[in-house]
């Protein structure tokens, strides 16, 4: 039925029922294709930490979007700070980044060329 919804035009019915399928893949296709960004919260939020590769599909779409704090509430979700951290450093939040650095002090040589090319870029070095 989501199928034939789909084919048919009706995008958002397609979607709640991949939804309600659990058909998590289809549906944040779905919602990400058509930028319905409150309702891929809503998916988001009532995804289990397992769903590995639908939390991945979420912040994606969050972080194309530049939806950063529902990337990073994705990304958290997933305990990947790794993600997070490029993130951060993708959007340029180095308040952010640094904090997060004081944590995890391994990402160190991810945070501190980007940071100094930034500074130099915008004649702050």
């Amino acid at each position: 039925q989501a199928e034939w919804a789909e084919e048919g035009g009706d995008q958002a019915a397609a979607a709640d029922m991949y939804l309600k399928a659990k058909k998590w893949d289809k549906a944040i296709m779905l919602i990400g294709k058509n930028e319905w960004k409150d309702k891929l919260v809503e998916v988001m939020r009532t995804l289990e930490k397992t769903d590995v590769k639908a939390l991945q599909a979420c912040a994606a779409h969050f972080a194309r979007w530049g939806s950063l704090q529902h990337a990073k509430e994705t990304f958290n979700k997933l305990g990947d700070h790794a993600a997070l951290m490029a993130l951060h450093i993708e959007s340029e939040k180095w308040d952010d980044a640094f904090a997060m650095l004081r944590q995890h002090p391994q990402y160190g040589d991810k945070v501190y060329l980007p940071y100094a090319r930034w500074l130099a870029e915008n004649d702050r070095f």
